[in-house]
Order: structure tokens, then C-alpha cells, then sequence
């Protein structure tokens, strides 16, 4: 009975996200504290258990590919030309769904790809004058028809507005209907380039961003919670950076700046016409870092190199879910400690070709790593991991701890299981430490699911669910140059889809306590003050008996470490070169 009532239990959640990818964060929870218990026997036959939910898994893997086939609607080019738009733009098909949005309309309503017209903040008769005039351009004929223009009122103000509704449609042949409304966006890219292209403060960039949509000194004071006098100063010496003479003057050069194309562009594609200091603020790695190298069984190797040319080797190992994304004030303090950052991107990640069915991926890929580091001229280096990357950078010390100086884990949260009592790691690695122990058709699916998540809710309200309510990882999700970094890192876990997620998990760490103890090796372990124990006991017990590892609490510190701490990240890699010198 408890078996047939688990089972029914897991299909359902396994159907309910199939369906509804929102509902990936029910799924883990549930999915740890039943099947996890079922694994240890405290249920009946727990093989054919897994058995049965594969069956289910697969059909479940059809409906969410049915669920997600609309998540990118648009090509690249067009959804570059959107994201480019300071005001808000939206794309609805003809069932009244939105198929595309830009950031300016994120901002501006909420809303993501799904929504509804009913779910914008519109009252009635603006809703109806809308589905009249997206159905009148969606209905006629040619490729091209005059834009509709409708005036719309909020649904809890009386703040008005005018939305242009056009016809475009994609070369698949797909037509929507594009709104577009008069009210303007500050593009959040635009902060960075303003403040290095002008050298303004954040106070003074806000400002600026203030005056573009219309708002007075006397409000903008009120906004900020400051003195009209400190406004007027703050004007004044925003006037002497631009080289402006007043608010007419500063305003039109501000609205220009917000017409340039802010887009981040494929390698492929024409470079965006950006200021120098522009480029500056753009996270690493950029298109000219990185390289593709030709393996054994004709597969590539995608990689980056980036920081001090003649640097001191450091691989970086990177995360599943934000990638290999650095800050570019961190890479600048890279290069003045002399570091040389090579960035492999791993099997299903980038351009990297997935490992074969029957190779293992864990120690081809190490095989592969020590075959770039030959072509690198590098005969050591200092190992850098994050997340899945530790059990990449584990498979690598293990096959050739000689090339290893040293092993620094950032925020060592990945699922394996020392079989210490009381370990919990955090709610999304539970649902992955207990599907490791199962087979690859639920590891497929949950690496889909995971990836439909992702791109159904938005890669920053993907990233706060992991910071789950920590003040500390929020504020760094937050910060514009990190969440830039993540999701420019993010680019190539999801280039093949879900590959690169599966790829990473379908080879579990055949005891991982060993591999930690067994090289000769140091290892750094930089672990977030405040993370709870239960996250990371496992490592605990590693540090404990490991004869040369070294622990470093990071103040203040949670899970994303990397972009909170960057100069902890840094002093820990210099040392851990400065250590091997010494001895």
C-alpha cells in the first residue's frame, strides 16, 4: 500500500511539472524526503519502483517538450532587436498568449513568456480595445499591416498610456502580434556603460535614470529619501562628467545613449557598437577568449582563456547553472595577481561534444582536461570548482594528481553522499543526490524539467530561488555586474539544451569520500558563514580527514561565494601557489 501510494504521489508531481515547469521547486522537495526514504528500503521493492517512474518519465519528457516548444519563439536577431527596445515590448500569438517579452516589459509588468493578456494591469475596456486590435493585425493579410494605436489606462491609477499593436511574423512562418508601448524603460544594461563612460557614482547614474522618465529634482529627492539641495549638487556635477550644460542638454544625450543597440551580440554576429569604457564593464569570458580544441574521437573541446596571458595556471571548473560568467573587475584583479584563468566548458556545456553512451564522463573528460593542458603548455595548475564542477575537478586529481597544485572548492555544494548522519545539501542537489542513485531516463527528464525552469521563470528569478531567502545571496543576485556575469556564464550550460545538465549528473562520483582523501593534494574548502551545517557536513567530515586541507569561512558568506567574495576567492588561489612554493 505505502508503495502504490508513493508511486502515485511521484507521478503526479512528475506530470504536474511536465505541464507546469513552475512547479520544478514542488517536485525536488517532495521527490528528496519520499524516494530518498524508499532507497534506504524502508519501502518495498525500490528497483521496480525506479522502473515504474522511468515508464513515466518518458512520457512525461514528450509532454514537456509539447509544454516548452514555444519558450523561444523568436530568433536570435529578432529577440536581440527587442531586448534592445527601452520601452516595453510583448508578443502575443493568436490564443492570447505572450510568446516573447524584453526586459523593459519584464520590468514594467511583470510578465513572462505564458502570461495572458488579462494579466496586465489594465482596466477593462483598455483589455478589450487590446484583444480587438491584436486579433485585427493578426488577421490580415500580409506580411506587413498598419500598427494599430490604442490608448490604455491602468487598472489601479489613473496613469495612462499608448501601445502600438503590429504584425510581425518569424521565418518559421509563426505570426504574432507585438505591443509596444510609448512609455519608456531605462535599459538596466545601460548603468554600467553611463558610470564608466561618464565616471558617474551609482547616486549620480540613478539620477540620470530618474530625469529619463520624467520625474523633477524635487521628486527625485523624494525618491532617493534626500534634500533637494543634495539633488541640485548631485545635478551639477553630473552636468561637469557629460559635459552638459543643463537638464535639456543632459536629457537628450541620455535618451540618445538609450537608442544604442546595448545587445550582447554572438561571435558570429556584427560586434555592438559600445564605448571603450563601455566594454570594460562586460563579464568575462568574451567571444575573442574563447577557443575550440579537437580531442580524441574527433569530439571538441570548448574552452576559454582569459586574465594574465603569462599568468599562473588556474582551472576554473564551473557550475551548472551560472557557468564560467566572471565579473570583469574581477578578472582586472586577476591579472594584477598574475593569474591565467583557463576555462573548459564541460560535455553538453558550449560547444563541447557530449561524451558517448558507453564512455564514462567523468574520466574522459579528465582525460580531455590534461590533453588541453598539454596544448596550453601548462604542465600544473591550481583547480578552481564550483558545484557539479567539484566532481569534474575530483575525476581530474584523481587520474593525475602531479598536474595538480592545489584544489580550491568555492561554496562546495554539490550531491554526494559520505553517508554522514544528519547531512542535508540544499533542496535542488537532494532531488539530484537521490535520481544519481536511479537510472538515466529520470536523470534526462529532471535535467529538462530543471532547464524549462529556468527558462520559464527568468535566469534572476532562477538564481534567488537557490538563494532561498539568504539577505546575503539576494543582494548578490541583485547586484547588476554579478546577475550580468551569471547569465552571461549561463550561456553555455543551456547552448544544447539539456545536455550539458545531464551529461553532468548521469555519471554519479562512485565513492566520493575516497576520491576527496586519496591525492596527496591540498585542498582549500571556502565554505559561507551562513550556510547551514546540515549543507555541508559531508565536507566537514572531509576536512577533518584530509591530511592537508584547510578550511576558510567566508564572513557574511552564503552560497554564491564567487561573486560575493571575489577577492576571498582570489587570496585563496595566490595562496594556495604561494603554499607550493614554500614547500
Amino acid at each position: 500500500m505505502a508503495d502504490d501510494k508513493l508511486a502515485s504521489d511521484l507521478i503526479e508531481r512528475i506530470y504536474a511539472v511536465a505541464i507546469e515547469p513552475e512547479r520544478f521547486e514542488e517536485l525536488a522537495e517532495f521527490w528528496h524526503e519520499r524516494l530518498s526514504k524508499a532507497a534506504k528500503a524502508e519501502f518495498g521493492n525500490f528497483a521496480d519502483l525506479v522502473n515504474h517512474l522511468e515508464e513515466h518519465a518518458h512520457r512525461a519528457d514528450t509532454i514537456l517538450s509539447m509544454t516548452t516548444s514555444g519558450l523561444h519563439a523568436l530568433p536570435a536577431s529578432m529577440r536581440e532587436q527587442l531586448n534592445a527596445d527601452p520601452h516595453a515590448c510583448l508578443a502575443f500569438d493568436t490564443s492570447g498568449h505572450v510568446r516573447a517579452v524584453n526586459e523593459a516589459a519584464h520590468l514594467s509588468f511583470g510578465l513572462g513568456v505564458g502570461a495572458k493578456l488579462s494579466d496586465m494591469n489594465f482596466d477593462d475596456q483598455t483589455t478589450e480595445d487590446l484583444s480587438r486590435a491584436i486579433s485585427g493585425v493578426l488577421s490580415s493579410d500580409g506580411e506587413k499591416s498598419a500598427s494599430i494605436l490604442v490608448r490604455a489606462r491602468n487598472k489601479d491609477d489613473d496613469r495612462q498610456n499608448v501601445i502600438a499593436v503590429s504584425k510581425m511574423i518569424t521565418a518559421s512562418g509563426l505570426r504574432l502580434a507585438l505591443l509596444k508601448t510609448a512609455e519608456f524603460v531605462w535599459p538596466s544594461k545601460l548603468d554600467a556603460i553611463v558610470q564608466a563612460a561618464f565616471g558617474l557614482t551609482e547616486a549620480e547614474t540613478d539620477i540620470v535614470r530618474l530625469l529619463t522618465i520624467g520625474l523633477d529634482a524635487t521628486a527625485i529627492a523624494e525618491r532617493r529619501s534626500a534634500s533637494i539641495t543634495t539633488v541640485r549638487s548631485q545635478l551639477r556635477t553630473i552636468y561637469e562628467k557629460t559635459e552638459t550644460r543643463n537638464q535639456s542638454e543632459l536629457l537628450r544625450m541620455a535618451l540618445a545613449m538609450t537608442r544604442l543597440n546595448l545587445v550582447e551580440r554572438d561571435q558570429e554576429s556584427d560586434a555592438a557598437v559600445i564605448s571603450e569604457l563601455g566594454l570594460r564593464a562586460r563579464p568575462y569570458p568574451r567571444p575573442e577568449d574563447r577557443r575550440m580544441l579537437t580531442v580524441a574521437d574527433g569530439r571538441i573541446l570548448d574552452y576559454a582563456c582569459f586574465g594574465a596571458s603569462d599568468g599562473r595556471p588556474v582551472v576554473f571548473h564551473h557550475t551548472e547553472f551560472f557557468g564560467d560568467g566572471w565579473p570583469a573587475e574581477m578578472v582586472r584583479e586577476a591579472e594584477r595577481l598574475h593569474l591565467r584563468i583557463i576555462a573548459p566548458a564541460r560535455p553538453g556545456n558550449g560547444r563541447s561534444t557530449v561524451i558517448p553512451d558507453d564512455q564514462n564522463a567523468l574520466t574522459t573528460f579528465a582525460h580531455d582536461l590534461s590533453f588541453l593542458l598539454d596544448k596550453l603548455h601548462c604542465k600544473t595548475a591550481v583547480h578552481v570548482s564550483q558545484m557539479a564542477g567539484t566532481q569534474f575537478a575530483l575525476a581530474h586529481t584523481n587520474l593525475y594528481p602531479d598536474r595538480s597544485i592545489a584544489h580550491v572548492i568555492v561554496a562546495p555544494i554539490f550531491p554526494f553522499d559520505a553517508g554522514v548522519k544528519g547531512a542535508r545539501p540544499p533542496y535542488f542537489h537532494r532531488i539530484l543526490a537521490s535520481a544519481l542513485n536511479s537510472q538515466a531516463g529520470i536523470i534526462r527528464f529532471l535535467s529538462k524539467a530543471g532547464l524549462a525552469y529556468f527558462n520559464r521563470v527568468g535566469p534572476e528569478q532562477f538564481f534567488l530561488t537557490f538563494a532561498r531567502g539568504r539577505e546575503i545571496d539576494v543582494s548578490t543576485v541583485r547586484t547588476r555586474t554579478n546577475l550580468e556575469a551569471m547569465m552571461h556564464g549561463a550561456k553555455i550550460c543551456g547552448a544544447q539544451g539539456y545536455l550539458g545538465y545531464f551529461s553532468d549528473y548521469r555519471d554519479k562520483i562512485e565513492d566520493p569520500m575516497p576520491k576527496f582523501l586519496n591525492p596527496d593534494v591540498p585542498l582549500w574548502v571556502l565554505i559561507g558563514e551562513d550556510i547551514p551545517k546540515q549543507e555541508n557536513m559531508n565536507l566537514q567530515l572531509v576536512l577533518e580527514r584530509h591530511t592537508c586541507a584547510q578550511e576558510v569561512i567566508a564572513q557574511n558568506g552564503g552560497s554564491y561565494l564567487f561573486y560575493s567574495h571575489p577577492q576571498l576567492v582570489l587570496d585563496t588561489i595566490v595562496e594556495a601557489f604561494e603554499a607550493q612554493a614554500s614547500s
